[in-house]
C-alpha cells in the first residue's frame, strides 16, 4: 500500500531498538549458545561463568531431541543476554586458530 505524500516516518529513538531488532539479537544469541557447545569441555571449564550458564551447556550437550535442543538453545540465550561475551568469542577464536 502506498503511503500519501504527507505522512513521515516516526523518528526512531536509538535507546529502543524495534522488535524486530530485538528478535534479530536474540536469535544471534542463541546462535552463540550453539557455537559455544562447540569449544571443548575443558577449555570452557577454563572460563569464568555463571553456574546456570555452565549447567545449561552441559545440558545442551546431553540432549538429542530437537524440540529440547531448540528450548535449551532459547535458555542459554536468555543466560547469554547479562554476560560479558569476550571471553567466550576469544575461546572461539582460539579454538578456531588451533584447526588444520
Amino acid at each position: 500500500m502506498k503511503r500519501p505524500s504527507w505522512f513521515t516516518e516516526p523518528e526512531r529513538d536509538p535507546a529502543h531498538p524495534s522488535k524486530s531488532q530485538v528478535k534479530r539479537d536474540l536469535l544471534a544469541l542463541q546462535d552463540f549458545g550453539l557455537e559455544l557447545v562447540k569449544i571443548p569441555p575443558a577449555r570452557l571449564e577454563e572460563i569464568e561463568m555463571d553456574e546456570r550458564l555452565r549447567e545449561a551447556l552441559a545440558e545442551l550437550r546431553r540432549l538429542t531431541n530437537l524440540p529440547a535442543r531448540k528450548r535449551q538453545s532459547q535458555y542459554i540465550g536468555k543466560l547469554l543476554r547479562d554476560v560479558d561475551l569476550a571471553p567466550f568469542k576469544r575461546a572461539l577464536e582460539a579454538g578456531k586458530l588451533r584447526r588444520p
